[in-house]
């Protein structure tokens, strides 16, 4: 199988805020997929699109669908996710990506998103009414985590 990762930044725009802008970039084993440095410009509002990604993902993973189209909030940039047989693939457009075990997709985001947020400038407080909807799909990640191990 192959392998992916999800890396995930936000521009320095101030007073942190739900609504930042932010790139996301998906590098597999066929290649690489970035909403950075695009024309027209495809960054999106970074903790909104997490959030998006992580429960579509989680939908996929628990059989709701068989597909995920994800497109960044208020962005271009789009990601196809396909379940066939044992694994996923993923793909931008017509670009291949990877195709990658349900699991280790699931790590995968995990551990990117984990890695942005472990940046103390990268966390929303509380009051911020994106921070639930981030949390809420974190959750859910986890749960999801579990039955996958």
């Amino acid at each position: 199988m192959g392998t992916i990762e999800f890396e995930f930044s936000r521009w320095e725009q101030g007073e942190l805020s739900g609504f930042d802008l932010g790139d996301m970039t998906v590098t597999g084993s066929f290649g690489v997929h970035s909403s950075s440095g695009q024309r027209p410009d495809q960054s999106m509002m970074i903790y909104l699109g997490i959030a998006h990604l992580v429960s579509g993902v989680c939908d996929l993973a628990q059989g709701r669908q068989k597909s995920f189209e994800f497109v960044g909030t208020d962005s271009s940039y789009s990601l196809s996710f396909k379940r066939r047989r044992k694994e996923v693939v993923v793909s931008s457009g017509r670009t291949l990506l990877g195709e990658v075990t349900m699991s280790e997709l699931l790590h995968a985001l995990s551990r990117g998103v984990r890695e942005f947020l472990d940046i103390p400038g990268n966390q929303l407080p509380p009051s911020e009414a994106a921070d639930e909807d981030l949390r809420a799909s974190l959750r859910a990640l986890g749960h999801v985590l579990q039955q996958y191990g």
